[in-house]
């Protein structure tokens, strides 16, 4: 594997790889933890007022709650469909 010495540049990159990959997937579990705290204090209280769905007020808690969902940037469509898995997440209207 001595090639001229392009050993140490190519163990290099590879330790700068594998960090830059943990870093990354740190900050994935660190949004998914924030987006688990988000949608259950949703899901608190969206379990006592869901019984009537069709009322104008639960309209209105729902379009906040996706508004809070937007705000905090949980649409990003590059990780929203692994944990949007729940079928709880917003009331059927």
């Amino acid at each position: 594997m001595h090639c001229g010495g392009t050993a140490m540049p190519h163990i290099l990159t590879r330790y700068w790889q594998s960090l830059s990959a943990s870093a990354k997937d740190m900050r994935d579990r660190r949004r998914i933890r924030a987006f688990e705290r988000v949608r259950n204090a949703c899901a608190c209280t969206a379990s006592a007022t869901d019984e009537h769905a069709s009322d104008a007020a639960n309209r209105t808690e729902r379009l906040e709650r996706i508004a809070l969902y937007a705000r905090a940037g949980y649409f990003n469509m590059g990780y929203t469909v692994d944990v949007f898995q729940s079928p709880a997440d917003l009331p059927p209207e």
